[in-house]
């Protein structure tokens, strides 16, 4: 039984996108994200916000196993990352 629960929870994970904000979005933005995310998945996906000023801005979407990480913060480390590596 506690496998089959263990197997049912994580099954339920991959229908949640757990999204994290620099700031609260709007109706219309909600609206956006849940089309878009729906449409990339090919199924309707629970979307559960949280807002973490430290993205700057952007967005970091996951479900399941899968990250999608479009916030500030990370492009600005891989800018730097690119910027180190041509300096050598």
């Amino acid at each position: 039984m506690e496998t089959f629960a263990s197997l049912a929870a994580g099954r339920q994970k991959r229908w949640i996108a757990d999204v994290a904000v620099a700031r609260p979005l709007s109706q219309a933005q909600m609206q956006r994200l849940q089309d878009g995310l729906n449409s990339l998945y090919g199924r309707e996906l629970k979307i559960n916000t949280t807002v973490e000023p430290s993205l700057v801005g952007g967005l970091r979407v996951t479900v399941g196993d899968e990250v999608l990480d479009a916030s500030t913060v990370t492009r600005l480390g891989e800018l730097r990352r690119q910027l180190a590596a041509q300096a050598r």
